[in-house]
């Protein structure tokens, strides 16, 4: 089972300078910001256990939901 490496940015490439103001004046959404790239980069190319794996998309989408949470109350049109 291969993980989605997709970058936060790509997702969401309409609100691209929302997200760099925020990632530049809110230091709590750069660090949730970094942790989701860290998380994303930190998974291997090859296969992991599926624990792990679910694991890693578990923490991965509740700090990408933070993150559009925090984009949302600052005006973003998600």
């Amino acid at each position: 089972m291969q993980f989605d490496v997709r970058r936060f940015l790509a997702d969401h490439p309409a609100v691209q300078p929302l997200i760099e103001e925020l990632e530049a004046k809110n230091a709590h959404f750069a660090k949730l910001l970094q942790s989701y790239y860290d998380i994303s980069d930190d998974v291997p190319g090859e296969a992991m256990e599926d624990l792990a794996l679910d694991q890693k998309k578990k923490e991965r989408l509740a700090i990408k939901d933070e993150l559009i949470e925090m984009l949302k109350k600052a005006g973003a049109d998600l």
